[in-house]
C-alpha cells in the first residue's frame, strides 16, 4: 500500500511534453482563427467569420485546459468551448450549404 515512486517519476516526465503539446495544438487554432478573419476581411463571407470564431473558441479551450492542471470537475465545463465551436461549423455548414442550393 505504499507510493509507487517509479510511476510518479514517469508521470511527472510526460506533464511538460502535455504542456509543450497543447500548446502547439493552442497556436495551430490561433493561426488558423487569424487566417480565417483574414479571408473574411477580404471577402465578408459570413463562412469565414464562423470558421474564424470556431478556431478561437478552440484555442481559448487550450489554454483554459493549461490552466485547470489535470483532473478535477471544473474541467468539464471548459468543454462548453468545443461544444461552441463545432455547432458554429455545423452552422456554417449548413448556411452555405443552403446559399448553394438555392442557385
Amino acid at each position: 500500500m505504499g507510493i509507487d515512486v517509479k510511476m510518479m517519476l514517469d508521470a511527472s516526465r510526460q506533464f511538460p511534453l502535455t504542456y509543450f503539446l497543447s500548446g502547439v495544438v493552442f497556436v495551430c487554432f490561433a493561426a488558423s482563427s487569424l487566417f480565417f478573419f483574414k479571408f473574411w476581411r477580404k471577402t465578408r463571407d459570413p463562412f469565414f467569420l464562423t470558421f474564424a470564431l470556431a478556431c478561437l473558441s478552440l484555442a481559448v479551450e487550450r489554454i483554459a485546459l493549461l490552466y485547470l492542471g489535470h483532473g478535477g470537475e471544473i474541467r468539464a465545463g471548459v468543454y462548453f468551448f468545443r461544444l461552441i465551436a463545432f455547432l458554429l461549423i455545423l452552422i456554417s455548414l449548413y448556411h452555405a450549404n443552403r446559399k448553394n442550393s438555392s442557385r
